[in-house]
Order: structure tokens, then C-alpha cells, then sequence
């Protein structure tokens, strides 16, 4: 019996691609680099912050990682809700999941503070736990989400972790748990099937009938 749910927040219950875009090119430009595209950022959106620092200023020296977080992180905060969606039918799954009482949490890479303004802006009163980067390590290391499921009093047995990247499998499988990758994300549905360790939906309507 499913008892929790714990989704990634990027590519699987919203949108939030448009918004990091502005930021990472807020950050090349404080370098002296070009904008660059979707494309571009697709390679490293399910990291954290350092790993954003890294991807979007190649060849940034070490000591220099924490200087860059912070110009990333300003950037980021101007913009981050702009033009971040849930997308369709998100916020109606979780309704059903809450009223059948199955508890909800969000582990996502990106900081905690965004993590949890997110989650209050788009599902407002849906997230028993939302839980973002610098508490615990960084996904895919299950620390995080065993805690989730340790307040809330479950097993990983009784737990579905969900999301929409490689990274997010393998949070999952190393905390344990069933693992569902949705294909609406930023990896697709060929990436996640190749795998060969999750299942795979590709609309809200096949998660729904996943998890209830």
C-alpha cells in the first residue's frame, strides 16, 4: 500500500526551465559570457547549485564555486516566478493523493528556500514536507528522502519516489523505494525507459493510476 509520495520539483510537477535560463545566463553574463539556450541548459537541470556554477562558467577555478553560487542565487531569486507553471493536472492529482490521505513531499536539488516558496506558490497546503538542497546531500544520495519518510513514520516500501531524470532514479533506488520516472520532463521517455529500472508514464492520467 502506498502510504507517501516524494516527486523532484524540476520536470515533473512544474515547469521551471524558463526561469533557470534567465538566471544561468544572468550568471554567464556577470562573466563576460554569451547567453546560451534550452539546449544548453538541459545537460545539468537536474544538479545543484555547484554544478550549475560549473556547467554554465566552464572552467571557473574551485575557490571561485562559491562566489559563482551567489550570483547564480541572486539572479535566481529575481526571476524564479516568473515564468515557472505546474503543469496540467498536477494540482488535481494531489488533491486526490491528500484526500486519500497519502502524505506528499518534494525533494528537489535546487536550495531549499526556492524549494519551499515553490511548493507554498503553485500547490499551496498540498506538501507535508518540502525539502530543497543544503540540509542534506544532494540527490542522488537517498539521505534526504529517508528522512522524509522517517518523519513521516513510513517505510520505503510503502513510499513511490517520482520524477523525471536519471538522478531522481537513482535517489530513489538508493533509498529503497519504487521509483516512477514521468517522460513530460527534461529527459523523455526513451532516456528513462533505457534505464530499465523505474516505470515510465508519460501523462498525469497513467501516474494517477500508478499511485492510487
Amino acid at each position: 500500500m502506498i502510504k507517501s509520495v516524494i516527486f523532484d520539483l524540476d520536470g515533473t510537477l512544474a515547469d521551471t526551465l524558463p526561469d533557470i535560463l534567465t538566471a544561468v545566463n544572468g550568471l554567464r553574463a556577470g562573466y563576460g559570457l554569451s547567453p546560451v539556450d534550452y539546449g544548453y541548459v538541459y545537460e545539468f537541470v537536474n544538479g545543484d547549485t555547484e554544478e550549475f556554477v560549473r556547467k554554465s562558467v566552464p572552467g571557473i577555478a574551485d575557490d571561485k564555486i562559491d562566489e559563482g553560487a551567489k550570483v547564480y542565487k541572486s539572479c535566481y531569486s529575481k526571476c524564479y516566478l516568473d515564468k515557472t507553471a505546474p503543469y496540467a493536472g498536477i494540482a488535481e492529482l494531489l488533491s486526490k493523493l491528500k484526500a486519500r490521505g497519502v502524505k506528499l513531499a518534494v525533494f528537489s536539488n535546487k536550495a531549499d528556500e526556492y524549494v519551499k516558496n515553490l511548493a507554498d506558490k503553485l500547490f499551496p497546503g498540498m506538501f507535508d514536507i518540502p525539502l530543497g538542497a543544503g540540509i542534506f546531500a544532494s540527490k542522488p544520495a537517498p539521505d534526504g528522502a529517508l528522512d522524509i519518510i522517517r518523519q513521516f513514520g513510513v517505510s520505503p516500501d510503502e513510499t513511490v519516489f517520482v520524477g523525471d531524470s536519471d538522478v531522481d532514479v537513482k535517489t530513489g533506488l538508493n533509498a529503497g523505494m519504487r521509483v516512477i520516472g514521468v517522460s513530460w520532463g527534461y529527459r523523455g521517455h526513451d532516456f528513462l525507459s533505457n534505464l530499465g529500472t523505474c516505470t515510465v508514464v508519460d501523462t498525469v492520467d497513467e501516474l494517477e493510476r500508478e499511485l492510487m
